[in-house]
């Protein structure tokens, strides 16, 4: 009888073209790593399977669906990723709208926006930027919130700062919680070289509030310090000033991050060398959870 049969675990469908097997490779070894299941038709698909069929009833009963997005699906009209999109799209129209089931992922510098040939469903979720593949600390979170893992445990503050540059590949990203009683979330960083660099840096709330994430503060604050020197603060960019807006839409589209959404942070600047402390917030007070992120935007290699 059906009923004796052992139920499927959650998992992770990872879509992507045959030109990118490689990173979704990656990916897949790398979740595998963390303990996360994950189905990927290269791995699990056998001589004489009808293929067409299992991949559809994979993207039925799975719990996040990863669509692998590049330079490679950008130039190609055609493709059964596309497919798989809009099937995945399809399924979602049945799932309710605070769960986290859609999740783009760039592997190399193909930003959120129009240019990426995507689904518009697609460029109203978040985004992740894994360069080659290789899954953040940040993505193999967000995997186990989706998956059903109950592992939401709050970043602390770290003893040694990070040591950020033009020449760092990648980004920095964490999820956090604003307790009672607890410290607001603090990420120390270095910007090393003789240059100045600039950086974008969020603190997401409302941007992340329909992926899954529960709870989210709606009125994040974010903070810049060098010591105990006030650099910079924002409460809600939409308030900034156009041109600055503007810069700070650029910026976000360059760097392939989820849109913002009225009510985020997010400071935009060139800074010298030296130590900094970033503190994200809420401005009313709300307890709950947010998301934090920074980009170095230069290009320079030297540093």
């Amino acid at each position: 009888m059906s009923g004796n049969q052992p139920a499927t675990p959650p998992f992770v469908f990872i879509g992507y073209a045959r030109e990118d097997e490689k990173a979704a490779k990656t990916l897949y070894d790398g979740l595998a790593r963390a303990g996360i299941a994950a189905w990927l038709d290269d791995k699990h698909l056998a001589g004489g399977d009808d293929w067409e069929k299992r991949i559809k009833e994979k993207i039925r009963k799975c719990k996040l669906f990863v669509a692998i997005v590049s330079a490679t699906t950008v130039s190609r009209d055609e493709g059964y990723f596309r497919r798989e999109w809009r099937m995945a799209i399809d399924r979602k129209s049945g799932i309710a709208d605070d769960v986290d089931f859609l999740a783009p992922v760039s592997i190399d510098d193909t930003a959120s926006n129009e240019e990426a040939r995507v689904p518009d469903e697609f460029l109203a979720v978040q985004w992740t930027r894994l360069v080659g593949g290789v899954p953040t600390e940040d993505f193999l979170k967000r995997a186990n919130r989706a998956l059903g893992s109950t592992d939401r445990k709050r970043r602390t503050v770290k003893n040694e700062p990070l040591a950020v540059s033009a020449s760092r590949i990648g980004s920095i990203s964490s999820a956090y919680s604003l307790a009672a009683g607890e410290l607001p979330h603090i990420v120390k960083f270095v910007v090393s070289g003789p240059h100045s660099l600039r950086l974008l840096i969020r603190g997401l709330g409302p941007a992340v509030s329909r992926t899954g994430l529960p709870n989210p503060v709606m009125d994040p604050l974010l903070r810049l310090y060098a010591g105990k020197a006030l650099v910079a603060q924002c409460a809600d960019w939409t308030r900034e000033p156009e041109p600055k807006r503007q810069a700070i839409e650029k910026a976000t589209d360059a760097v392939g991050a989820v849109r913002l959404h009225p009510g985020d942070a997010a400071l935009l600047l060139e800074l010298p060398p030296g130590a900094y402390t970033a503190v994200a917030s809420s401005a009313s007070g709300q307890l709950g959870n947010g998301v934090f992120e920074l980009y170095p935007l230069d290009e320079r290699k030297e540093v």
